[in-house]
This record gives C-alpha cells, sequence and structure tokens, in this order.
C-alpha cells in the first residue's frame, strides 16, 4: 500500500472526527461568504466581516472558479467547491 494511504488509515477517530469538524466549519465559512457578497459590504462591521471571510475562502474557491465560469449572474464555484470538501468528509468518514 501506499504510505500515505497507511498514514490515513491509522488516524485515530479523534483525528477523523477533527478533521470532519473542520472541512463542516470551512463549508459554513463559504456559505457565509457567499451570502455576504450578495448584502451591502462597503462599510462598517460587514466590511471587516466579509474582508475576513474573503481573504480565508477566497484562496479555494477561486481554484474552482478558474475551472468553471460564471453563468451570467451566477457563479457555481462556491457550490462545486462545497461539494469537493464533502467529497473528501465522506472519504475520511469511511475510513
Amino acid at each position: 500500500m501506499d504510505a500515505a494511504l497507511v498514514a490515513v488509515l491509522r488516524l485515530p477517530f479523534i483525528t477523523r472526527s477533527l478533521i470532519s469538524a473542520c472541512i463542516q466549519f470551512y463549508c459554513f465559512l463559504i456559505l457565509a461568504w457567499t451570502l455576504l457578497s450578495y448584502f451591502d459590504h462597503s462599510r462598517g462591521f460587514m466590511s471587516d466581516l466579509f474582508n475576513v471571510l474573503d481573504a480565508i475562502v477566497r484562496p479555494f474557491v477561486s481554484i474552482f472558479k478558474k475551472l468553471i465560469p460564471p453563468t451570467g449572474a451566477l457563479d457555481f464555484s462556491p457550490m462545486v467547491a462545497i461539494i469537493v470538501l464533502q467529497l473528501i468528509n465522506r472519504l475520511f468518514s469511511y475510513l
């Protein structure tokens, strides 16, 4: 077997649970970032919150933005990013 696969298979349950929780939290951040992008976030607390979320989420979502161009006013890259994270989460839950 591949050494990386063996290392993942030996992960204790707590580590897998922690990875799963982090993936779920990151999916929540993507969803919050997407929803905030529809509102005015040019000043105040919303601006600060959006800037923090943008710095955390945009690097990952931009990978999918390159692969899936926006369709009119809709951008499906956050949804694809969440689907990929959920697939990774499923992989960890089966190990």
